[in-house]
């Protein structure tokens, strides 16, 4: 397996709701599967962005941190395991 650097990642719509981002390998061109997201998948990460950007949580917040990121997870993994590769 040869190493290189990640060029800029692409996002494309798969439909209204779902998008899929990826990159290409600058040598062969094969595509590479990032990640995928839907509205609701965005809205957490906004959230999460909202937390992580203070400079110190409260327990409850902290509590909500790791709810949202576990939700994100398995959104991701869903729209993964639904449009990914097969």
């Amino acid at each position: 397996m040869k190493e290189f650097e990640i060029p800029n990642l692409i996002t494309t719509n798969i439909n209204h709701d779902v998008e899929r981002t990826f990159f290409r390998c600058p040598a062969c061109g094969k595509e590479y599967d990032s990640f995928y997201t839907n509205n609701q998948a965005r809205e957490i990460r906004t959230q999460i962005n909202k937390l992580r950007s203070k400079n110190t949580l409260s327990d409850k917040q902290k509590r909500k941190l790791r709810l949202y990121t576990k939700n994100l997870k398995a959104i991701m993994n869903s729209l993964k395991e639904e449009y990914g590769v097969q």
